[in-house]
């Protein structure tokens, strides 16, 4: 019976080492990093970079991989990207827009933004700077306008790191939204308006409802590239991309339904600018191929919290 004891104790202290040793990075204290979007996030440390495609440190682990695909409709296999992030503090997951500005229609290519800011990975965003009759915009805690016309969804990324959801809003829903539905104790940092939400608890959503709203802005039924960003859990995200051009890609609800599948547990996912504003880069990189490729207005960006100086 003592000997018994003495291994249950042995496994149980084996197995809190083991805990110990695969914490994830949100299990870290972190200094968080300043909202300024001008302020970029620490310069990742270079043993961090286990490969081209994973890096990781006491605040951050992303691991990237591509997949080849074939949806149906599409001319022939395409090529996909899969982008995990978990960090330790909400303030990793930041925003930053060309030029350091939200003035003015000049755009940059999505790589110079993301290596000018350190991130350890990135994805475009939105249209903000092409129109600016349109939208809700928050960035890194500010806010620049709202002007919404009701046909799109708006993602909202509050201090914690969720994700919310003010489903095909208007100015006046919006406020709405935010008086009666956003938690009282959060703070919005970042908005996005292009969607539609994709993925919501685990599951996919009509697209079919989205193009009957929104049948004159976009052409949801087709084969396109497209781009996505996916709460996994908690301070935990997913960059989602589908390969396309010359019809190839998947339809929004192929694209859904995907997510979907590869992330049961995504409490959402959104809709980002797709086509020849798709960006997905890691280590400074650019890893998706698109037709048409085009400088971008801004990036959604993770960035390590932890100094690079080794």
């Amino acid at each position: 019976m003592k000997a018994n004891w003495i291994r249950w104790i042995a496994a149980a202290l084996m197995l809190m080492s083991l805990a110990l040793l695969v914490s994830s990075p949100a299990m870290a204290e972190i200094t968080p990093l300043p909202l300024d979007q001008t302020v970029p996030g620490a310069k990742p440390l270079d043993s961090g970079w286990l490969s081209d495609m994973e890096y990781q440190d006491e605040s951050i682990h992303m691991t990237a991989k591509a997949v080849t695909l074939k949806p149906f409709g599409s001319k022939g296999e395409i090529t996909c990207h899969i982008v995990h992030v978990k960090i330790a503090d909400p303030t990793q997951i930041r925003t930053y827009m060309s030029n350091a500005t939200y003035k003015g229609v000049a755009k940059e290519e999505g790589t110079t933004m993301a290596r000018r800011v350190n991130a350890i990975c990135a994805v475009n965003g939105d249209f903000f700077k092409y129109f600016y009759d349109v939208g809700y915009v928050v960035r890194q805690g500010t806010f620049y306008r709202n002007a919404l016309n009701g046909i799109r969804d708006v993602l909202l990324i509050d201090d914690k790191g969720d994700f919310h959801i003010a489903p095909v809003a208007t100015k006046e829903s919006m406020e709405a939204f935010l008086a009666n539905e956003f938690p009282a104790d959060r703070h919005i940092i970042n908005t996005f308006t292009f969607g539609p939400t994709l993925v919501r608890d685990g599951q996919a959503q009509d697209m079919e409802k989205y193009f009957s709203v929104a049948r004159s802005e976009f052409d949801w039924p087709y084969n396109a590239q497209r781009a996505s960003i996916v709460q996994v859990g908690e301070l935990e995200y997913a960059i989602m991309e589908c390969g396309g051009g010359n019809g190839s890609g998947m339809t929004m609800q192929q694209f859904a339904d995907w997510i979907a599948e590869t992330w049961p547990t995504a409490r959402i996912a959104y809709n980002l600018d797709g086509g020849g504003s798709t960006h997905v880069i890691v280590k400074g990189e650019r890893i998706n191929m698109c037709l048409g490729h085009r400088p971008i207005g801004d990036i959604l960006y993770f960035a390590s919290a932890i100094s690079g100086e080794e």
